[in-house]
């Protein structure tokens, strides 16, 4: 709750998250429009007649949909194709080398992944909505309970309301790619989360309060209620538990200085398959269902489905289901973790298991380890999952429950997600965070600390150093060093500072300065930070200004952190036009995300850094992509971009950028 009430006090994710809720609304209201060709009065009477019906499987789907399913909406479909989707091309990794060769690629193949899955989102809204549409027609879909909701059976009717579903589905997903670009969370879970919360309170409450208030049992409302609030306990516990297995880097010799030699862990969730083997194994037992609807109902194949399969309180259903989970839970484990290319890995980093070899010994402890809390997770997932059929048999409440094993897993596992990048954006816009952004490090170790024997006279003389043969190779060089945090950035700008002889200006450290000293400038700044929010980019120009505008940066300076956007690039372009000065080059370092994630996971673990959380060193890199990142290209079309591989050796890379810089100068 403090999270939530300290992100509206930040007006940036006050506006994200009413941007998530104005996205809800239209959701809900196009979860309610009728699709063209429907009889909407005949729809409401056919759901009113199945409310009161024990049809187990349409209930369900109309309950993760939002009730959109069966009213025959333009949201009908809701998200199950995208769902659907993303499941299939993540398990045809296993099968096509090159989907398997894009994952990991990282960003790049991840992008391709992503647009193959909207284009597979498509052809599957073509055929669900074929299907639905279908059975709605031949009154299978209502169970034959009422009469024609889709009057109009021709063809060009029926295509109609085809593209109408299926565009419905591209929207959904089209709003949930901006939920999570410009709002808090992630875009599709946020939609299932709604969807299933809007029919599952309702029936909540119609347990105790019944049809017309006379007709419910407060008695059975109550045990419910207490028993969904403990499995919800229990389910958070669960889902954030973590089997944490030691990692120790080896040290190695950089030049003259050593690094490494830090500890760190190896994460491993108790249920790394989520809530994947429940869904399976509901709908491959939902076909047979599906099926026998189609045929007689006195038909003696169709009694057994109806009795054993299509009833999720037999002991067939029942044994099937945890049968399938429990194969699933292992399935889909051994696909999203592969333990060969996790130890490979940690040998390419030079990381090892205390006690283990590293290479195949710890593939296979690793795998030991992944059996091990599969079993734990199966057995986990099969209490969450059977907990309401237990409740159903105990309280007789036939098809009533509004909760399953999957719906208890969707609420508790989106909630906790999206709380957490709610406090990781959070921390993101506080004060500390924003003044310590621009700060980098070496693999754990503080970048001041590394350089601490530099003397605070080589950054703040305003006479420049001398090179080898007595003469200055700094006159009026002026650089902009660029790269995502953890790239190594200012490590370089303190070594390319005391060569050069000129100030390494962060943005960081101008800001500290100025609230230190408490400056004009600094009063103002701090009037925004007290209240959680950014420093505007007029504010920060300003206060970039006056730090170039001092002695020390007369004859060059090395910007740090600034600019960060296209408008502090317009600033930064009209100062150095008034003082009749010019940018000579930009600094451009990058590195791939996993190394990235990996130095600043690293920093955290070896200096006890609680704002270098993985949620917030992803909401940082995912900043700078959005926001900084596009700077690049416009100093490449004007042939000031220098571009540098982030990783490797520090001094070499030190030395490429001299070499390029002094060539640039000629």
């Amino acid at each position: 709750m403090r999270t939530l009430i300290q992100a509206f006090k930040t007006k940036e994710l006050r506006n994200k998250i009413l941007f998530v809720i104005a996205m809800i609304i239209i959701y809900r209201i196009g979860s309610f429009i009728p699709a063209p060709g429907v009889d909407y009065n005949k729809v409401q009477e056919c759901v009113g007649r199945l409310n009161d019906s024990q049809e187990n499987f349409v209930g369900l789907v109309n309950l993760f949909s939002g009730g959109a399913m069966l009213q025959l909406s333009i949201f009908a479909l809701g998200v199950m194709p995208y769902i659907t989707a993303s499941i299939v091309i993540q398990l045809l990794r296993v099968v096509i080398p090159r989907f398997q060769e894009l994952h990991k690629e990282g960003q790049s193949g991840e992008a391709k992944l992503t647009q193959y899955t909207r284009y597979l989102t498509i052809g599957l809204a073509i055929l669900q909505s074929t299907t639905i549409l279908v059975t709605a027609r031949s009154g299978a879909l209502f169970n034959y309970q009422c009469g024609q909701v889709i009057p109009d059976g021709s063809v060009w009717n029926l295509v109609l309301m085809v593209i109408v579903l299926t565009g419905g589905t591209g929207l959904i997903m089209w709003m949930a790619e901006l939920i999570t670009e410009k709002g808090i969370g992630q875009g599709m879970s946020i939609l299932i989360f709604m969807s299933i919360c809007s029919g599952f309170l309702p029936q909540l409450w119609q347990i105790g309060w019944g049809t017309n208030g006379k007709n419910g049992n407060w008695r059975s409302f109550g045990i419910v209620t207490a028993v969904l609030i403990v499995i919800l306990i229990v389910v958070d516990y669960v889902e954030l538990a973590q089997r944490r297995i030691p990692v120790q880097y080896t040290r190695r010799m950089v030049g003259r200085k050593m690094y490494g030699g830090s500890s760190t862990y190896l994460p491993l969730k108790i249920n790394m398959s989520g809530v994947i083997p429940p869904i399976f194994a509901s709908s491959i037992l939902a076909i047979p269902t599906l099926v026998a609807q189609f045929g007689k109902s006195d038909q003696s194949w169709v009694k057994w489905i109806n009795s054993n399969l299509a009833n999720t309180t037999s002991w067939v259903y029942i044994l099937l289901y945890s049968l399938m989970i429990v194969a699933f839970c292992f399935f889909y484990t051994s696909i999203t973790f592969d333990p060969d290319e996790t130890a490979d890995n940690m040998k390419e980093y030079g990381g090892f298991i205390p006690g283990i070899r590293a290479g195949s010994a710890t593939s296979r402890y690793l795998q030991y380890v992944m059996n091990r809390l599969n079993t734990v997770g199966s057995i986990y997932l099969l209490f969450v999952a059977l907990i309401p059929t237990v409740l159903i048999m105990a309280l007789k409440l036939n098809s009533k429950l509004p909760f399953g094993g999957t719906t208890i897993l969707i609420i508790a596992g989106v909630g906790l997600d999206t709380l957490r990048q709610a406090k990781a954006q959070t921390e993101q816009f506080q004060y500390n965070g924003f003044l310590l952004e621009n700060v980098d490090h070496k693999e754990g170790k503080d970048t001041k600390s590394e350089v601490k024997n530099h003397s605070n006279s080589e950054h703040t003389s305003s006479k420049p150093a001398a090179d080898e043969k007595g003469t200055s190779r700094s006159k009026g060089l002026r650089l902009v060093i660029m790269g995502p945090q953890g790239v190594g950035k200012g490590t370089q700008a303190e070594l390319l500072s005391k060569h050069y002889g000129i100030p390494h200006i962060s943005t960081g450290d101008i800001f500290r300065q100025n609230l230190k000293n408490d400056t004009e400038l600094g009063r103002e700044a701090k009037r925004y930070t007290d209240k959680g929010e950014l420093v505007p980019d007029e504010l920060t120009d300003r206060i970039v200004a006056d730090r170039l505008a001092q002695a020390d940066a007369k004859d060059g300076w090395i910007l740090d952190g600034y600019p960060r956007n296209a408008e502090q690039v317009e600033a930064l372009d009209g100062l150095l036009e008034r003082e009749g000065e010019t940018l000579n080059s930009v600094v451009a370092l990058d590195a791939d995300c996993e190394v990235l994630m990996d130095r600043m996971s690293r920093r955290a673990q070896s200096e006890g850094r609680d704002d270098d959380t993985p949620e917030a060193i992803e909401v940082r890199l995912k900043t700078y992509e959005e926001q900084t990142a596009p700077l690049l290209g416009t100093y490449r079309d004007r042939g000031e971009l220098l571009s540098f591989d982030g990783t490797g050796d520090i001094d070499e890379i030190s030395q490429g950028i001299i070499e390029k810089l002094d060539a640039a100068r000629q």
